[in-house]
């Protein structure tokens, strides 16, 4: 519920129904599923989700507010589960098919954490299974680890050799490039809804594959998804456009990945600057970006960054990254 951008987003109607009913609505159509638990905080402000969950008769559990993984670990006791699935809470649609294909991957290979195969494109985000033998080494070795106490799951991805970690094979259905759902902002939560009135859908029928078909034939309505100041595409705001240039993803962890989001957001929120990131790495690292509300353009080449630069115009660029570009190639931007 403490939310900056959108206080309380969990519980804001969307056509006429919380986000928090949504994900659980969703989740419920998972075969592979047999319980669902929402981890909250013991904070105050929490209540009102706790009052949600014992009226819709979903299992609550609370925990510290900054200690995610705390919160996991006691669901997943309360539950008694052997395979835990990480679901984001700012995603209305996931797709029950796609769980069930992560699950089936993961138990079908005895893994313990189950990523898609590299490269496999994929329009769906937010939602990580991993087992329990995961989760308890996670709280044996890592219970400090800011990333894993924050995040869970990242940290299996900035130490891909701390437990067995699987591959899946592309879904179909979804095997596509998608675009940014989730609800961050005021304006996420009417571009949302809007797609729900021209769908003419009641809660809970539009699916993802429905959701980006009409974005595919209606390009359009993307321009009601951006963000108050922000034109669309494009990070530029009334303060100005950042470009962050940033290594991310495979041998690079995602350590440059976390600290320049958690820069994007305070050039947005405190000076009013826009941001797009560069991103050179694998498209993994390119969601927590994307989930924050910033546009990722990945490097492929040498040049990549120099036509971003010509075409976006930016009044600042910021690097992180452990690979280029080299001073001279700075130089030759700068002079550019």
């Amino acid at each position: 519920m403490g939310s900056t951008r959108l206080p309380g987003k969990v519980l804001k109607p969307i056509a006429g129904r919380p986000l928090l009913w949504h994900i659980v609505h969703r989740l419920k159509a998972c075969h592979l599923l047999e319980d669902i638990a929402v981890a909250t905080s013991v904070n105050d402000a929490d209540e009102a989700i706790v009052e949600w969950c014992n009226a819709e008769g979903v299992t609550v559990v609370r925990g510290p507010e900054d200690d995610v993984l705390a919160r996991y670990a006691r669901a997943a006791e309360k539950l008694d589960a052997d395979i835990i699935v990480r679901v984001s809470s700012d995603a209305p649609f996931i797709d029950a098919g796609f769980v069930d294909h992560l699950v089936a991957t993961l138990i079908e290979q005895d893994g313990d954490y189950v990523m898609l195969e590299d490269g496999e494109p994929c329009a769906h985000e937010g939602v990580d299974p991993f087992s329990r033998r995961a989760l308890d080494r996670l709280m044996m070795d890592a219970a400090h680890d800011p990333d894993a106490r924050e995040h869970v799951t990242g940290y299996f991805k900035r130490h891909p050799e701390f437990v067995k970690t699987v591959r899946a094979r592309a879904y179909p259905p979804l095997a596509k490039k998608g675009r940014r759902l989730t609800i961050d902002t005021p304006d996420d939560l009417a571009f949302i809804e809007a797609l729900h009135a021209r769908l003419e859908a009641s809660a809970g029928e539009a699916s993802l594959s429905d959701l980006l078909l009409l974005l595919e034939r209606e390009p359009e309505l993307n321009m009601v998804a951006a963000p108050v100041g922000r034109n669309p595409g494009f990070g530029r705001m009334s303060g100005g456009l950042a470009m962050i240039r940033c290594d991310g993803g495979g041998k690079f962890g995602y350590g440059h990945v976390k600290r320049m989001v958690a820069l994007a957001r305070s050039l947005r929120d405190r000076e009013g600057i826009g941001t797009i990131f560069a991103l050179n790495g694998s498209e993994d690292a390119a969601a927590p970006i994307r989930r924050a509300g910033f546009e990722v353009a990945m490097l492929q080449g040498a040049s990549d960054l120099e036509t971003l630069l010509d075409a976006n115009g930016p009044d600042i660029l910021l690097l992180d990254a452990r690979e280029g570009p080299s001073r001279p190639e700075l130089e030759r931007l700068k002079r550019g």
